[in-house]
């Protein structure tokens, strides 16, 4: 990845907010599957996956946002010149962007077991859902990275 310290930094302010907003759902989502009847093993489930992707998401987001200015940071603006970004910014930026593909699948597989909870066909519904979703999210993945 060879980016300037201003892209990166666009990069990692984008993808700080995209974490956040979704660790947000996931914790809605949380708050009402804990709602859900205790003998209900597809809501424990998604509501085990619904934390774990919470959580992660937040993480994401936090890192990203306190990386940001390290980016910027490589900047001289007296001098007018530009550094390149960090090595250490650039594995944080790859072990965070392997944690949110992780807490985006957990998240589809909490989407998956939700439907479960209500009846077989929303069941059936929901997880063919999140499976297309995945299969896309793996689409997209493949065709960016392959650009990059």
């Amino acid at each position: 990845m060879s980016l300037s310290p201003e892209s990166t930094a666009a990069l990692f302010e984008r993808t700080a907010f995209v974490s956040a907003l979704l660790g947000g759902f996931c914790f809605t989502f949380l708050a009402v599957l804990l709602t859900a009847p205790k003998d209900s093993i597809a809501a424990e489930i998604a509501a085990a996956f619904a934390g774990v992707s919470a959580i992660g998401f937040i993480v994401c987001a936090v890192g990203w946002t306190l990386g940001s200015p390290h980016a910027t940071s490589a900047i001289d603006v007296h001098a007018g010149t530009t550094q390149t970004v960090s090595a250490w910014l650039l594995s944080l930026h790859k072990l965070l962007s392997m944690c949110f593909i992780v807490c985006l699948f957990s998240f589809m597989v909490c989407i998956a077991f939700s439907g479960w909870i209500r009846s077989r066909k929303l069941g059936l519904l929901t997880s063919l859902s999140a499976l297309l979703g995945s299969a896309m999210v793996v689409w997209i993945l493949a065709h960016v990275t392959a650009k990059a």
